[in-house]
């Protein structure tokens, strides 16, 4: 029996409940707090749940739920007990094992690989590798700094970036307040907010010498989710100004790849037909995306407004 996000979610709901200081229950009382979390659910749905959390063999949970008749309340006969403290099940290690097997082609968790390659040999006896094939991006010397930045991000640590541009004869240290890693292309990126000059930033990680920990008092993010910097951009690169509706035209040989991987998430079909496909954006034009458009070659037809060839000529 396959079991739905609402009923798992609903699950771990009524575990919470019974784990709380407030251990017993009359059924008016979940239906109530469950309404308090967002989840309108009857009486029959509530017991068709406490039933699966006690008696389904699928499910595994085998929760110790009693009913106390003198007190007509519902409660954990053991109070040691709570879904979080039982073994993964089958189904879930096969999940986990997947996931694992995953990311350990991700050259930012090459430290954990012995102990990635346990769980994937104890849960699984196929390889990964012998069902999926990845593209294997070299090492960069970024990398050995992904996770200090991610104590100090955790740690709300103030730092000092030694850093060296490509086109710099020698390194600059920058004092910043770091936020978010994001990744890109295989690269490294490091969003912080750089003081002296008042304003949001990403550093490369590859070219970053060393980090050290700075003692001032660290300055929170502006944005609510780090995330959000790079929502209307192509890559990393946030240029000022405001965004711009982008309309592109290209060869229909190309539509299914258009289509299949958007340039950007607001990408909008305008038209398709036999010779072509018109798709708009709505973005931060910047280099990233017109290094992009120049890969298409003569593929793209056309582009409005007329800045957007104008800015491909200077690459």
């Amino acid at each position: 029996m396959a079991f739905s996000k609402s009923q798992m979610m609903r699950f771990r709901l009524l575990n919470a409940f019974f784990t709380s200081n407030k251990k017993k229950w009359t059924r008016k009382e979940l239906e109530e707090k469950m309404l308090e979390h967002g989840i309108k659910v009857s009486r029959r749905t509530l017991t068709s749940d406490l039933e699966l959390m006690k008696n389904d063999s699928t499910l595994g949970y085998n929760a110790p739920i009693e009913y106390c008749k003198k007190e007509k309340r519902l409660f954990y006969s053991d109070s040691n007990y709570a879904i979080e403290k039982l073994p993964l099940s089958s189904s879930e290690y096969e999940a986990l094992v997947n996931i694992l097997s995953l990311i350990k082609f991700k050259d930012a968790f090459k430290d954990f690989d012995s102990i990635i390659d346990k769980l994937i040999r104890k849960g699984s006896e196929r390889d990964i590798s012998d069902i999926i094939g990845f593209e294997e991006a070299p090492a960069h010397a970024g990398e050995k700094h992904i996770d200090p930045l991610r104590t100090f991000i955790r740690g709300r640590q103030p730092i000092k970036i030694n850093y060296k541009k490509f086109t710099a004869d020698k390194s600059s240290s920058y004092i910043v307040h770091p936020y978010y890693l994001k990744e890109y292309r295989n690269l490294w990126y490091l969003l912080c907010f750089y003081e002296a000059a008042n304003e949001l930033r990403t550093f490369a990680l590859d070219r970053v010498i060393d980090v050290k920990a700075e003692e001032i008092e660290f300055i929170p993010s502006p944005l609510d989710h780090p995330e959000d910097y790079f929502r209307d951009i192509v890559g990393i690169t946030r240029p000022k100004g405001e965004k711009q509706a982008i309309v592109l035209t290209f060869n229909h040989a190309i539509t299914p790849y258009i289509k299949a991987q958007p340039l950007h998430q607001s990408q909008e079909i305008l038209e398709e037909n036999d010779e072509q496909i018109t798709i708009k954006l709505k973005i931060l034009p910047n280099y990233e995306f017109y290094s992009i458009l120049l890969g298409y070659g003569k593929k793209l037809r056309s582009a409005s407004p007329g800045f957007v060839l104008e800015e491909m000529g200077k690459i």
